[in-house]
């Protein structure tokens, strides 16, 4: 788990073993983004509606004032492995909305895919923040470099892999922030999957 980095409250790294399930919660003022790394969530509303999250897929949940739901491990048989991003929103009290991302070929952006932004811009989920939020795969072999715009700021999250990101080692499930600096440049030991955040 990382707390505290510029509006992201929280990120969990999550494993449920087959049929396991979390019991039915509250959340306020969130914005809880959800990336599915292998097998499958069932997300469900407490009106009892339920969502399937395959491997590969995103799910935006805006809480507003009070969400009450519950996750669960869609397979009786494999484990789901999966991801959470709470990001605090502009705004309070928004309404309740959920929505579900699946890869599109608009959302494609060099080595990584677009799967949140402002504006829902590339076939992305609209999330009501200043934040951006990519997925991406890299290879060893050679370099992956990306300039950083003027006064943003990158949360990298090693989602398997390891390597080197701007001259810091980093292994499987490590998340490393990038403050100030023009460019990030990622240099792959091993196939590295990742989630990107850039923030304001």
């Amino acid at each position: 788990m990382y707390m505290g980095y510029r509006y992201l409250k929280a990120l969990n790294e999550e494993v449920l073993q087959a049929g396991a399930t979390w019991q039915p919660h509250e959340h306020k003022e969130s914005l809880i983004l959800t990336y599915v790394i292998r097998g499958k969530l069932l997300h469900e509303c407490a009106d009892g509606s339920q969502q399937v999250i395959d491997q590969g897929q995103a799910h935006l949940l805006e809480t507003g004032t009070v969400y009450r739901h519950r996750e669960m491990n869609g397979s009786p048989t494999d484990e789901v492995h999966y991801i959470q991003a709470f990001i605090r929103p502009k705004q309070k009290a928004l309404p309740p909305r959920a929505e579900a991302w699946q890869f599109s070929p608009n959302s494609h952006v060099e080595n990584m895919i677009l799967i949140a932004s402002p504006t829902g811009e590339n076939s992305s989920i609209r999330i009501d923040q200043d934040v951006k939020v990519w997925v991406g795969k890299a290879s060893p072999g050679s370099d992956f470099i990306r300039p950083i715009p003027n006064r943003r700021y990158i949360w990298f999250q090693a989602l398997s892999g390891s390597g080197v990101l701007n001259q810091v080692p980093y292994g499987t499930g490590d998340g490393l922030s990038l403050d100030a600096e023009s460019k990030l440049q990622l240099t792959p030991q091993e196939e590295t999957n990742f989630l990107f955040l850039d923030f304001s």
